[in-house]
């Protein structure tokens, strides 16, 4: 019985590390590529390609730090309507109800995620989330 036990026990040890292991490996793989997103936002031109990158960083900081998420999505938003981008501008309303819902902030959520829904149906696209 103590044999099995044993067994048991480093099974589940080893789960635990591997996962911890994972875990850590993810969390470094995020940063890195949050990293690489800040750069490229610091090399881009104020275009539809500047855009994306803004929306990528707010949907990145909606887990880490929703507060710069909104930050991030709120350039967005500004960026998309200057240039008339509307399915970026629908994107960026998006990435900035993410952020809210993280949050828990969910009036705001919702009026983001609907601005974006209205915005899609002007576009005929009903169906890209």
């Amino acid at each position: 019985m103590k044999p099995f036990r044993l067994k048991y026990f480093r099974t589940i040890f080893l789960l635990i590390a591997c996962s911890g292991i994972v875990h850590v490996y993810g969390q470094a793989a995020g940063k890195t590529k949050l990293d690489s997103l800040l750069i490229s936002l610091q090399r881009s031109a104020e275009d539809t390609n500047r855009v994306n990158l803004l929306n990528d960083i707010s949907y990145f900081y909606a887990y880490i730090s929703p507060d710069t998420g909104i930050i991030y999505g709120n350039q967005s938003v500004e960026l998309a309507e200057r240039l008339s981008s509307k399915k970026q501008l629908a994107e960026a309303h998006n990435s900035l109800g993410v952020n809210y819902l993280s949050k828990s902030d969910y009036t705001n959520a919702l009026d983001q995620h609907f601005q974006a829904l209205k915005i899609r149906e002007e576009l005929g696209n009903k169906t890209d989330a």
